[in-house]
């Protein structure tokens, strides 16, 4: 084992001198949260090629169901997604959108990124639903920004967790945390300190001698030389007392 500390010392010396940025250069092991992939932003709308649809802004719905309220009438929770011509979109429609986001909110869950409720959610879970949507479903595209597809979720995913998450019917992916090479280093380090120590111990004086020519090697031996200084110091003080 001694011989094998050696031969890869000069290696370890080198990639701790030069280490990579931990910014740049990150392992990311298979099936952990990091890997969730999120798809391209499709390219927003402008409002003047699709003059039909209804409810651009977040606020034109709020002021129509305020309208609709003060009448006594329901305007139902998704009635802002409409086709080109400004229809509400038909059960059949609003279906297949709900079936995709259940599959998305799996998703989501699976990889740990599901929020407690969607008003919590973190920007990765907001990002990746959004943009999977929108990609699918240009009705959630003809809006300002993305209020349409944040508002469509707000509706189904309260279903969905009483529905699947809270009764157990997924697995999440195992955790397996990401380590930067920088962090490996310092690991290296320490073994690499360890190693010099056993090779030094083990070798003759007159091997030990050249050995601690150098720095890496020198500093585990004048660590140790440094606490039997103490010790003894400390019994001559003993003694003393004595």
């Amino acid at each position: 084992m001694m011989f094998g500390c050696r031969e890869y010392l000069d290696d370890l010396k080198l990639l701790l001198r030069n280490p990579p940025a931990a910014s740049t250069t990150v392992l990311q092991p298979t099936n952990t949260p990091n890997n969730l992939l999120i798809p391209p932003s499709p390219a927003e709308c402008i409002q003047d090629d699709y003059e039909n649809v209804k409810f651009w802004t977040k606020a034109e719905w709020t002021g129509y169901k305020k309208d609709q309220a003060d009448r006594d009438q329901d305007c139902g929770k998704l009635s802002f997604l409409t086709d080109e011509d400004g229809d509400i979109v038909s059960k059949g429609r609003l279906q297949e959108m709900s079936t995709e986001a259940r599959t998305l909110f799996n998703e989501l869950y699976r990889y740990s990124h599901d929020p407690q409720t969607w008003g919590s959610r973190g920007r990765t879970a907001g990002a990746f639903f959004s943009n999977c949507m929108r990609q699918k479903f240009p009705e959630f595209r003809w809006c300002e920004g993305d209020w349409k597809v944040h508002a469509f979720a707000m509706v189904r995913y309260p279903n969905w967790v009483t529905d699947v998450r809270e009764k157990g019917l997924l697995i999440r992916m195992p955790l397996i945390y990401s380590f930067t090479l920088t962090f490996l280093c310092s690991l290296l380090m320490y073994w690499a300190k360890a190693c010099n120590r056993s090779l030094i111990l083990s070798q003759p004086r007159s091997a030990k001698l050249t050995m601690l020519t150098d720095p890496v090697m020198r500093t585990a031996t004048e660590r140790g030389r440094k606490r039997k200084r103490n010790m003894r110091r400390n019994k001559r003080l003993l003694m003393l007392q004595l």
